[in-house]
């Protein structure tokens, strides 16, 4: 675990926990393929835990109860992002994309609309980049989702009510 706690230029990643009290707040990134499947006004919260990055490293919670096809219910509702085990151990958990990116790791989370695949990205200016992908299934009519948000550090829970 503590070589997953020090990378980039040896910068501990210890900075990008929002224990009890902070979050990552944002929108998400309006441009068509980015937003995808998704409302373009869409906001979502982060909170992580960089001690469980190997396991569970956070939740996350949206504010599209009103604008979403979830039975009015938010397509997050404080989700826990769940690492898989033997993606820890693969090269696929050294993913690099983009020198702004300081770490970089996948996690599964569940939805209203199914399970969907998570890439977090810690970046170097302390903001985090949040991909969500939705596949489509073969024999259901869901729209496939991808979408990007952008996220920055909050004193506080994000402010969706």
């Amino acid at each position: 675990m503590a070589s997953v706690l020090v990378l980039g230029g040896c910068r501990e990643l210890d900075r990008f926990d929002t224990g009890d009290t902070e979050a990552y707040c944002g929108s998400v990134v309006g441009s068509g393929y980015v937003r995808a499947g998704f409302s373009q006004t869409m906001r979502m919260e982060l909170t992580l835990d960089t001690d469980a990055l190997q396991t569970q490293p956070g939740t996350i919670r949206s504010d599209d109860r009103s604008l979403s096809a979830c039975s009015g219910k938010p397509i997050f509702d404080g989700v826990p992002l769940r690492v898989v085990e033997p993606v820890v151990e693969d090269a696929l958990s050294t993913l690099e994309f983009g020198d702004s990116r300081e770490f970089n790791f996948i996690a599964l989370v569940d939805s209203c609309r199914g399970t969907m695949v998570s890439v977090v990205s810690l970046m170097k200016n302390d903001d985090v980049e949040l991909r969500l992908l939705l596949p489509q299934a073969a024999d259901v009519p869901e729209e496939p989702a991808y979408a990007v948000f952008r996220l920055k550090r909050s004193p506080r829970a994000c402010d969706f009510d």
